[in-house]
């Protein structure tokens, strides 16, 4: 980050050491460092922690919003400036409510809706932060599994935040695994009495990525979640439902990565909500022989370029676009 424009206030170095990569993924690039800090949310008043990831002399002209997915945190996107290469001045996101370095009870929401109202506040502050340092910015999102359904439900409440485009990783718009109905009736009872009643709740890592590292560094990620509340879990399960039922419309333009090989999200049920959502320009994308991850694939080349190529498009600033 550029220490002489100072967009951003209140930020300082982020330890990296406590980040778990896989061995095989490269560092951030040489001109490259990690910021981050702390803001309060208006939902909960729970810290959440923002990472910003930039070049030390970026002028922040382009920007890459990352939503990640449950369980997981910013800290699994260090690699993303090696393969985004000059795509992007910044990448920047933070952690849920109960995820990675945020304050909350681990694994819990009261309110699903409540990622979203974050997401919103803190990308709000961020950009208002640029405008008044003087920069003229774009932003484009990037949402990934739960993340993706957080970014839809941006793009339907809160339609002024001004994403130029997104894209959307294997959205969690259907669960693949089938929870029996005395887990259902459980947890709908729990959501009532005891919403805050957490539960062991871990994604599959071998269902992740074919490579074998991120499964190691996966299981030995202490800023991953392994729990769930009954709350949470029925309250994603309903904005599922909800969104399902609910006809997309929207003027940002929209990418949809699918892997083929998913066995976390029901693929179907995202071919099935964007087979009738109304969106000005939509791309769907299918990756034979990947698992959920595709960016954390052996060829996860292949879903990079498919970013880098879809956020280019009708950009106000030209970049390399090569990996």
């Amino acid at each position: 980050m550029t220490m002489q424009k100072k967009p951003f206030k209140n930020t300082s170095p982020i330890d990296v050491s406590r980040l778990v990569l896989p061995t095989s993924f490269p560092k951030l690039p040489d001109r490259w460092q990690a910021q981050g800090r702390l803001i309060s949310a208006k939902t909960t008043g729970q810290n959440l922690f923002q990472s910003i990831y930039a070049p030390k002399d970026s002028e922040f002209k382009k920007g890459l919003w990352v939503i990640h997915g449950f369980q997981e945190h910013l800290g699994r996107y260090f690699h993303f400036p090696h393969y985004l290469k000059e795509s992007f001045d910044y990448i920047v996101g933070i952690d849920h409510q109960g995820h990675g370095r945020s304050g909350g009870t681990r694994g819990h929401i009261e309110k699903f809706d409540f990622y979203a109202e974050d997401q919103a506040q803190v990308l709000t502050q961020t950009m208002d932060e640029l405008n008044h340092a003087g920069i003229s910015t774009e932003i484009h999102g990037l949402g990934h599994s739960m993340g993706g359904l957080v970014l839809l439900r941006l793009l339907t409440l809160f339609p002024h935040l001004g994403f130029r485009r997104v894209t959307l990783s294997g959205p969690a718009l259907g669960i693949k695994a089938k929870v029996p109905l005395w887990k259902k009736s459980l947890g709908m009872i729990l959501n009532t009495v005891w919403g805050s009643f957490q539960v062991p709740f871990q994604v599959e890592a071998d269902h992740l990525s074919h490579d074998p590292k991120v499964r190691t560094a996966v299981l030995n990620d202490q800023l991953m979640n392994q729990i769930a509340s009954a709350r949470f879990y029925q309250s994603f399960v309903d904005t599922i439902e909800s969104t399902q039922r609910d006809l997309l419309t929207t003027q940002t333009p929209i990418q949809v990565m699918i892997a083929l090989e998913d066995e976390i999200v029901d693929i179907e049920a995202i071919d099935h909500f964007f087979s009738h959502a109304k969106v000005k320009e939509l791309r769907v994308l299918h990756y034979k022989g990947m698992y959920h991850e595709v960016f954390n694939e052996i060829n996860k080349e292949r879903a990079f370029q498919d970013l880098i190529q879809w956020t280019s498009q009708h950009s106000s600033h030209s970049f390399d676009k090569s990996v």
